[in-house]
């Protein structure tokens, strides 16, 4: 296999040079949005003509400026992946795919059934791109493109628009379907983990010029022009004189290193990625004494912003120093009900939401429960908590085809305490199924009231109860009732709304209040008389719950 591309394209601002030889691995073109990736992938599609050059795949001729020769997109066996998969909105996920067909059409059906097969998508097939989830609908493209057979794929920046979460599932699946896949691969991004993660070899662009080219771990060694350098991650730069050949005079740090390499004589600049730096105890060759301009800390490392100790103009460098100790870090627990027993998927799922996170812990429990200890960044807040919490909800809905609840602790500063957070996590799973059934994720500190009577012995809960209802009981009421009284309660003791959300005229509701004012000597329109109210329904199902669940 081989894909040999050498083309010239006028763009605004600047032409396109792109000059690319595969050698068998994944191709890769690095660069800062507008550099021209994508319109180099959407000439060798046929998408958009070059003004000269020339693009062979397999001897196979698909353009050719001096022999005029430009084949159509549908006669070149060239796949192509868009950013956002490019699906029909309206068209189902068996239509979808049918599009990418180009063979007899008596196949069609046959062929559409075994794609639907090789990319699990079984059961999806009426279902239309809105009803997928992020993952279902990389797989639909991916079979769209997939089923054309095609020589070469083209993949166009593929998880620029997806969340951490998201992005680390859908990278994993792309990662198994390119080594499955045999034919020749083109990836453009501006992500360089990407490019290092899928690339055997890789092309640096800059404003439309191949900066360099090469195997992918040997630039990102040595980059050997100083943009390619900066756009592979980079990040302290100096001007630097030749002082002989195994030593230079880095300007702008103030500071004389010592090579292993000869310096060439045409050397302009050094460059010193942050993680290659270590702290030293005392100085030396290659050492400099600094201060901490500037200190950040990330999930898994700390960043500080360093300067000579000299002062002066120097210039400050980053030092990326990995966290080395498990403890240090924040972590949180989620514990995970399905509603139905023996899920084998939800387990699954939840590994694979997670599995490029290698430092949390995930196991099941017992037959419904799963418990995740997740690492946190030191940004994190209780409203990341929640998203997370709601994302693996959305995520075993649609990917396990299981409901769920999901509950988790307040943040454990470290490891010790764990145990503490596992309890409060399994609190609010039993507080939340208790008071808030209408609801999917409880967080321990969202409880409010009902924390505090989860914790109420029982015989107290029922001497309340008969206080309030003497010889009557809730189960009397009958179910219009309950639901104009919970109702009522949800818009804030608001008659007329009330009113508008049951449709039933106010005079109703005030005669089905004082109907139960008679019977329990309770008026829940006014505040006082509502909150003992609310608190006695709470309570009830408190102590339903603990009959049913005797600990």
């Amino acid at each position: 296999m081989a894909v040999s591309v050498d083309i010239e394209k006028k763009l605004h601002g600047f032409t396109l040079k792109v000059k690319l030889e595969s050698d068998g691995s994944p191709m890769g073109i690095l660069g800062a949005s507008g550099s021209g990736k994508s319109m180099t992938l959407r000439c060798i599609a046929g998408i958009q003509t070059p003004d000269s050059g020339r693009i062979v795949v397999n001897d196979k001729v698909l353009f050719d400026s001096e022999k005029k020769i430009n084949l159509k997109p549908q006669e070149r066996k060239v796949g192509y992946l868009f950013q956002n998969y490019a699906l029909f909105p309206t068209m189902t996920v068996e239509k979808n795919i049918a599009c990418g067909y180009r063979g007899d059409k008596k196949h069609l059906k046959a062929k559409v059934a075994d794609y639907i097969e090789r990319y699990q998508l079984n059961g999806l097939e009426k279902r239309y791109p809105g009803q997928l989830s992020g993952g279902q609908q990389q797989r639909v493209a991916l079979a769209r493109m997939m089923i054309g057979e095609p020589e070469v794929i083209l993949l166009d920046e593929p998880f620029s628009a997806l969340d951490g979460y998201l992005k680390d599932i859908m990278q994993r699946d792309m990662q198994n379907f390119l080594n499955e896949y045999t034919g020749d691969m083109i990836l453009v991004t501006h992500s360089r983990d990407e490019a290092y993660k899928f690339c055997g070899h890789l092309t640096i662009l800059d404003s439309g010029q191949a900066l360099t080219t090469g195997e992918t771990k040997k630039l990102f060694e040595r980059p050997g022009i100083l943009q390619a350098a900066r756009l592979t991650g980079c990040k302290n730069f100096s001007t630097v004189q030749k002082m002989g050949k195994h030593s230079i005079y880095a300007v702008d740090w103030d500071l004389m290193l010592q090579t292993k390499d000869v310096v060439p004589d045409d050397v302009t600049h050094v460059g010193i990625r942050g993680h290659w730096m270590k702290g030293a105890s005392e100085g030396g060759e290659n050492h400099m004494e600094v201060e901490v301009m500037e200190y950040i800390e990330t999930t898994f490392e700390h960043q500080y912003l360093l300067k000579n100790k000299k002062g002066g103009d120097c210039q400050p460098v980053w030092w990326m120093c990995p966290k080395g100790n498990f403890e240090e870090d924040q972590r949180a627990v989620f514990l995970v009900e399905t509603k139905q027993t023996k899920d084998e998927n939800a387990l699954a799922t939840i590994r694979n939401i997670f599995s490029a996170r290698t430092r949390d812990f995930i196991t099941a429990i017992d037959d419904t429960g799963i418990i995740i200890i997740r690492e946190l960044q030191s940004t994190e807040t209780y409203e990341d908590l929640e998203s997370i919490a709601y994302m693996l909800v959305d995520m075993l809905n649609t990917e396990a085809m299981t409901s769920a609840w999901v509950a988790y602790s307040n943040l454990a500063e470290d490891i010790s305490r764990l145990p503490d957070a596992y309890k409060e996590a399994h609190t609010a799973l039993e507080v939340g199924k208790i008071f808030y059934a209408d609801k999917n994720v409880f967080g321990y500190n969202q409880l409010g009231i009902g924390r505090l009577i989860y914790q109420l012995p029982v015989s107290i809960c029922e001497m309340f109860i008969d206080e309030i209802f003497k010889e009557e009981t809730l189960d009397s009421i009958d179910e219009e009732t309950l639901i104009t009284i919970r109702t009522f309660f949800e818009n804030n003791l608001n008659l007329s709304e009330t009113s508008r959300q049951l449709y039933v005229h106010r005079n109703t509701l005030v005669y089905r209040f004082e109907k139960l004012q008679r019977k329990f000597g309770l008026d829940i329109r006014a505040f006082e008389d509502a909150l003992t109210f609310k608190l006695a329904m709470m309570v009830v199902d408190y102590i339903k719950y603990s009959k049913n669940h005797p600990s």
